[in-house]
């Protein structure tokens, strides 16, 4: 599997210079760049093209990186969050259950069903 992925990638680095061999052949013309701050005269037309193309590319990976990196910042303060209360969750569960209601007085050693509440279960009757 390597080897048919490094052969696909060798074979994609050939056509790309054999366009980009191409695209130089074909604009080959000089033409004049004026730029705001500078201007250059007989600058090749695919070298004006082939450096807009890397220009756009470096703005865009300058953009990229800015974005990657709020996001890791944003994923890092979750992450601290999500550490927090699992700690937080693993001491509540560490914690003691709480002790029983005291009974109410009279009540003492009385079975299911006979604290008056209407919600207990009767106690159950053996048939035998």
């Amino acid at each position: 599997m390597s080897s048919l992925r490094r052969i696909l990638w060798a074979a994609t680095g050939i056509a790309v210079l054999v366009v980009g061999w191409s695209f130089a052949q074909a604009n080959h013309a000089p033409v004049d760049l004026s730029l705001v701050f500078a201007e250059f005269p007989g600058v090749r037309l695919w070298v004006v093209v082939a450096g807009s193309f890397a220009a756009g590319l470096a703005c865009c990976g300058v953009l990229s990186g800015v974005k990657l990196a709020q996001l890791s910042l944003v994923s890092r303060r979750y992450r601290r969050a999500v550490q927090r209360l699992e700690s937080e969750l693993q001491e509540l569960r560490n914690l003691p259950l709480a002790p029983e209601a005291p009974s109410v007085a009279g009540d003492a050693g009385a079975g299911p069903g006979s604290s008056g509440d209407p919600g207990a279960a009767a106690p159950q009757r053996s048939l035998r």
